[in-house]
């Protein structure tokens, strides 16, 4: 039984980056290279030791289409700041 592919509708509600990574906002770049690191480990395709190929899937899909991107906007300093003054535009939204 094979894994369904993930909505766009449902990976728009995951838009934090840093939800997705694990780490604060107040990170470093030392400290979200080390957990993307810790999660490749875990996700990884080429990585991944479980013998049941739709738990495989999954992990490769979340691999694949939430932590890679996610860490490639945390990443590069433009992309890192524009993600958060997003996310402070959506607090100063919800806050009202």
């Amino acid at each position: 039984m094979s894994q369904p592919s993930f909505s766009s509708d449902w990976l728009k509600r995951l838009s934090d980056p840093y939800a997705v990574l694990g780490v604060s906002v107040a990170a470093d770049d030392r400290r979200i290279l080390k957990r993307y690191r810790d999660l490749a480990k875990v996700l990884h395709p080429d990585s991944y030791s479980s013998e049941e190929t739709a738990s495989k899937e999954l992990a490769t899909q979340l691999f694949a289409r939430l932590v890679n991107p996610a860490y490639q906007k945390v990443k590069q300093e433009r992309d890192r700041a524009e993600t958060l003054a997003m996310l402070r535009f959506q607090v100063r939204r919800l806050s009202r």
